[in-house]
């Protein structure tokens, strides 16, 4: 074989060698891209998910504040005369005239049996547990925990404690109603600061 014929041969085989590792080399590229671009793709995936969800878990936060905020001021608007009816126990009991009329009585009543409606709060705080964490589904539930409590009072402002021989007292004291107010509101705040840390990262959720 003449030397020119070797150098074609070579010369070709060389060009088929480099032709299959360049093949090669595409075929690891083209594989290598196409991960970068699957993870790419599951990383935009998984991120708008969490934009839908943190949107979500958002309007349920906000949903519950708003409800609590307004229980919060329609019982803090009767806190007064919540007060002021329990005093009128305590001074009938007592044996002293009444100071309010009995159509002052009775409205005092209704529009404490209008305050205490804690339907519409009760439904926001499932609505979070839905949405999660359990963090802030604790917070809210404990709104909720402390809403009961003060639906309790409200309801029991005129209840009366029988002693027995005609002895009777006023079940609580006209700071009870007052006190079970402050206790909401410190839940409120609590509940709006686990929500807060929760959606801003700051609770590693």
């Amino acid at each position: 074989m003449d030397s020119e014929m070797m150098v074609a041969l070579v010369g070709g085989g060389g060009a088929l060698l480099g032709a299959a590792v360049g093949g090669a080399a595409a075929v690891v590229s083209a594989s290598i891209q196409g991960k970068r671009t699957a993870e790419a793709g599951r990383s935009a995936y998984q991120g708008a998910l969490d934009v839908t969800r943190r949107t979500a878990q958002q309007q349920a936060y906000a949903k519950l504040l708003s409800e609590a905020n307004a229980y919060e001021a329609a019982t803090g608007a009767v806190l007064g005369i919540a007060g002021d009816l329990i005093e009128e126990l305590h001074a009938t009991l007592s044996g002293d005239l009444p100071s309010l009329s009995n159509e002052v009585q009775q409205r005092y009543r209704s529009r404490i049996r209008e305050a205490r409606n804690p339907l519409p709060l009760r439904a926001a705080v499932r609505h979070v547990g839905l949405e999660g964490p359990e963090s802030v589904y604790r917070a809210a539930k404990q709104v909720h925990s402390v809403v009961v409590v003060l639906q309790r009072v409200l309801r029991n402002v005129e209840a009366i404690v029988d002693h027995g021989e005609g002895h009777s007292t006023p079940e609580m004291q006209a700071s009870v109603p007052l006190q079970a107010h402050i206790n909401l509101r410190t839940a409120i705040d609590r509940f709006a600061d686990t929500a807060s840390a929760h959606l801003n990262g700051a609770d590693g959720g």
